[in-house]
């Protein structure tokens, strides 16, 4: 049975293939680095022009729950709250604080955007 020159040297082999997979890195992170990220159109932030206040639970109220509520929300171009996702804060809370963004409107852009929205409940 013949060998080739690389398997008859197996310490030589695996050297090579670490500095291939190390060029491999260097060539992808050497290209990362070269490509700037500039913040897309959609990611501009708008202020709010009218607030609705949240609506307190009725078991948050018993519960004597306050808090916050962080959400994601999607706004259309014309200002308009078109979605909200919750991102953190007691789930007591949330509903009532989606229902209270949704009625939210925004400055209008040129654009859909994604904010971010901080509810606070507090007694």
């Amino acid at each position: 049975m013949e060998t080739t020159p690389l398997e008859s040297r197996p310490l030589l082999a695996r050297a090579l293939c670490a500095i291939a997979l190390a060029l491999i890195v260097f060539v992808i992170l050497a290209a990362a680095q070269t490509t700037s990220v500039q913040p897309l159109p959609s990611e501009t932030h708008r202020k709010p022009v009218q607030k609705i206040e949240p609506t307190y639970p009725e078991m948050a109220k018993a519960l004597k729950l306050v808090g916050t509520v962080r959400l994601s929300l999607k706004v259309a171009p014309n200002g308009k709250v078109v979605s909200a996702e919750v991102i953190g804060g007691h789930p007591v809370l949330a509903r009532a604080a989606i229902d209270a963004v949704l009625h939210w409107r925004y400055q209008a852009g040129a654009q859909q955007t994604s904010e971010i929205a901080i509810v606070n409940f507090e007694r």
